[in-house]
């Protein structure tokens, strides 16, 4: 697994700028980006949150996709 850290400012200029291509995606990548959002932010009041593989190549996908 590979960490990323961004600071706060650059962290929502990344999300932003994401979910605005997110809507140009088909619906099914629309659909898991979802719910790898909603499981994420239902961790969040759980501890720390670990993404599973499936979540980090989705991930990954969508770094990719900004280059």
């Amino acid at each position: 697994m590979r960490a990323i850290w961004y600071n706060g400012p650059m962290t929502a200029k990344i999300l932003k700028d994401v979910l605005e291509r997110a809507e140009k995606w088909p619906e099914e990548a629309q659909t898991e980006l979802a719910q790898i959002a909603l499981e994420i932010d239902a961790g969040l009041g759980a501890g720390t949150y670990h993404a599973t593989p499936k979540e980090i190549a989705g991930i990954d996908r969508g770094l990719k996709a900004q280059e």
